[in-house]
């Protein structure tokens, strides 16, 4: 399990107060695993709860569908609201 203080610091990074929502896909970037689904649903989410974040974990498979990803979190505003990662050696932290 991840310390308190982890969870405390990871939250702090992406601007997630503690009662905040933090929604979590860990897996490659790429068409086929589609996290731009979830980015479509993040208005729809940060209406319901505003504080909402969502982190997206794992390599940049395809550099032209996360292109249009960041593209797409741009477009609809939601820079602050979702957090592009990276690849992590030990995701269990985020």
């Amino acid at each position: 399990e991840v310390p308190a203080s982890v969870r405390r610091a990871t939250r702090a990074l992406i601007g997630a107060a503690a009662g905040d929502p933090v929604l979590l896909f860990v897996g490659g970037l790429c068409a086929r695993k589609d996290p731009l689904a979830l980015v479509e649903a993040m208005p729809a989410v940060r209406r319901a709860a505003p504080g909402a974040r969502l982190v997206l974990v794992g390599p940049e498979l395809e550099p032209d569908y996360v292109r249009a990803l960041r593209d797409r979190v741009a477009a609809l505003g939601l820079d602050e609201a979702v957090l592009l990662a990276g690849e992590q050696m030990d995701p269990h932290p985020w």
